[in-house]
């Protein structure tokens, strides 16, 4: 009887358990940001919390919200004239310990970076100013020299570039896709795994989601 009993109760408890919903809560950081079009989070000024940034494109603006570490979040603007801001992006791009902020913004045409001063004080430095329709930007060690190199897609030249960094943030530009229809996301990381980095994009007007192989060089 007690065996029938405890198979009874693993009968109704294990379902429960396998079926059981997790239950989210929705806190607003930003009601009025206009068109906000991309968000990232990272330890943005280095005090153990997670920050948010945010890309708008209508208010054409590179904004982050930092968090006093109870996740109240006070708003600072990065920029606020980076016409048609559509992506952001942070990593330490020197590197000097500190997180920079990337954008890209397709209006202007502009691949761009931030520079962090350790402050939270950012000076604008420009990767590209003619990438037509920049939408996105990723930025990684793409060729394993030991600096962050910059990757972006532009809808309107159909573009999946990325720029080499030469250890002083100078930035050459290389094509990777330059006819992807509609080139909109772009990431990267090794696919296969070889050692070497690889690139993924999606493309709306193609209705594509395409990787291309790095083969070491």
């Amino acid at each position: 009887m007690r065996h029938n009993v405890l198979l009874i109760l693993v009968l109704l408890v294990v379902p429960a358990l396998l079926f059981s919903q997790i239950n989210w809560t929705e806190h607003i950081i930003s009601g009025t940001f206009d068109f906000p079009y991309s968000v990232f989070a990272i330890d943005l000024d280095d005090d153990g919390d997670i920050d948010v940034l945010g890309a708008a494109s209508n208010a054409d603006d590179i904004t982050w919200w930092e968090n006093d570490g109870d996740e109240n979040f006070t708003e600072h603007t990065i920029a606020g004239s980076f016409d048609g801001a559509n992506s952001v992006f942070a990593i330490d791009v020197e590197p000097d310990g500190d997180i920079d902020v990337l954008g890209a913004a397709s209006t202007a045409d502009d691949i761009t970076w931030w520079e962090n001063d350790g402050d939270e004080n950012f000076t604008e430095h420009t990767i590209a100013g003619s990438f037509d329709g920049a939408i996105s930007v990723f930025a990684i060690d793409l060729d394993d020299d030991n600096d962050i190199d910059v990757l972006g897609t532009a809808n309107i030249a159909d573009d999946v570039t990325w720029w080499e960094n030469d250890g002083n943030e100078n930035f050459t530009e290389h094509t990777i896709e330059g006819n992807f229809d509609g080139a909109r996301s772009v990431y990267a990381i090794d696919m296969e795994p070889d050692g070497d980095v690889d690139v993924l994009a999606s493309a709306y007007f193609a209705d594509d989601i395409a990787w291309w192989e790095n083969d070491g060089n």
